[in-house]
């Protein structure tokens, strides 16, 4: 898993992530199946991560 982190602006990032099977049975097989599962599980991180960084600032924001 690769995660690519972009400056878009003032107090603002863009983050990606690239990845693909290392290991286990579907590392060898590349289909559709395996890129929307993928896809799926990156984009539930990705807001994930959304959600805690939007915590973080509110929480920044109310201490000033």
């Amino acid at each position: 898993m690769v995660f690519t982190l972009e400056p878009v602006g003032d107090g603002a990032t863009r983050v990606r992530i690239g990845e693909d099977f290392a290991a286990g049975p579907l590392r060898r097989v590349r289909n559709k199946l395996n890129d929307l599962v993928l896809h799926q599980r990156n984009n539930e991180t990705l807001r994930r991560l959304s959600d805690i960084a939007s915590r973080q600032t509110a929480d920044e924001r109310a201490e000033r």
